[in-house]
């Protein structure tokens, strides 16, 4: 049975603002709210600065030749002490971070090398939503998560909140 992961119109909202006011460069963010089995629910969307540029050391292990030489327009890098302040604030909201969120100016909603690359140094079971943003106005917006064996990224299903 595939994953699911129910994204309130609220946190879709902050993803979808985040990732046009951004373009044309790539913007992040985590995804926080509770798990129960397959399913996962995000109560919010936190923005926060793209670091690519200070990623330098970060990524000596996750094949830095390969993505050192390009810019935010096309790369994006959380560091891990944002990690931990996010982890810390959902932890004492009663929450979890579920995963993160990222665009693609330009480009597919579909999981890069880049993706695989930084995923493959945190855990598996991570929710990796990926919006596209073109010229400008946001379009697909997907969710991945990534194998327990570290190989690739199955697509897991985005459902909206039920309404009230």
């Amino acid at each position: 049975m595939p994953q699911t992961i129910t994204l309130p119109e609220a946190a879709r909202a902050v993803i979808v603002a985040h990732g046009e006011a951004g373009f044309p460069d790539e913007v992040c963010g985590f995804l926080v709210g509770a798990a129960t089995g397959d399913q996962k629910t995000v109560t919010e969307a936190w923005a926060i600065e793209n670091a690519w540029e200070q990623a330098g050391d970060a990524l000596a292990g996750a094949a830095a030749d390969t993505f050192l030489g390009e810019a935010k327009g096309r790369r994006f890098f959380i560091p891990p002490g944002e990690l931990q302040k996010a982890d810390q604030r959902a932890r004492a909201m009663r929450q979890d971070i579920l995963g993160f969120y990222h665009t693609h100016p330009d480009h597919p909603a579909r999981p890069s090398a880049h993706d695989l690359a930084m995923a493959q140094g945190t855990f598996p079971g991570y929710s990796y939503i990926i919006l596209q943003v073109q010229d400008g106005s946001a379009a697909e917006m997907t969710s991945w998560v990534l194998r327990d064996d570290y190989s690739e990224f199955d697509e897991e299903r985005i459902t909206p909140s039920p309404m009230p």
